[in-house]
């Protein structure tokens, strides 16, 4: 259980980059492409004014370097990262927050709470599913010996 909640949190604190990520844009990607990305879906959700735009964009560019760091780091060193990961995305939020308007800062949250929920909903479905003897949405099952 402690397990499910920690992947859904990691998944959940970059939540532009994810998006981008889930429909599979964002694989390969270096910071600064990953970054413009980010600030191009807030600009278009939150209806930024270009003073936004550029200040957005730093915070974005800022974190997404950040992120690029910490991606070098053992399967050790797990439970460090994802704690930095949430106090980057504390940290990162404040940024946000002095830049966007309340109204723009509450839609971001909303969309982050939403996107959250669905992470979380998808992972039930899949330890659902993968506890009811069903095949693994790879074709792959626990201790089949299939790769």
């Amino acid at each position: 259980m402690k397990k499910n909640f920690f992947v859904v949190m990691l998944c959940a604190l970059f939540i532009p980059m994810l998006a981008t990520a889930q429909q599979g844009q964002a694989r390969g990607m270096n910071a600064d492409e990953r970054a413009r990305r980010q600030t191009d879906h807030m600009t278009q959700q939150l209806q930024l004014t270009e003073d936004q735009q550029a200040q957005v964009a730093a915070i974005n560019l800022k974190y997404a370097k950040k992120v690029d760091e910490m991606r070098g780091t053992g399967r050790d060193q797990q439970a460090e990262r994802r704690e930095a990961l949430k106090r980057m995305d504390e940290q990162k939020e404040q940024e946000l927050q002095g830049v966007l308007s309340a109204e723009q800062f509450a839609q971001m949250k909303q969309a982050k709470d939403e996107r959250r929920a669905k992470m979380q909903e998808r992972a039930s479905e899949r330890k659902d599913h993968r506890g009811k003897g069903k095949p693994h949405p790879k074709g792959k099952q626990k201790g089949s010996g299939q790769h």
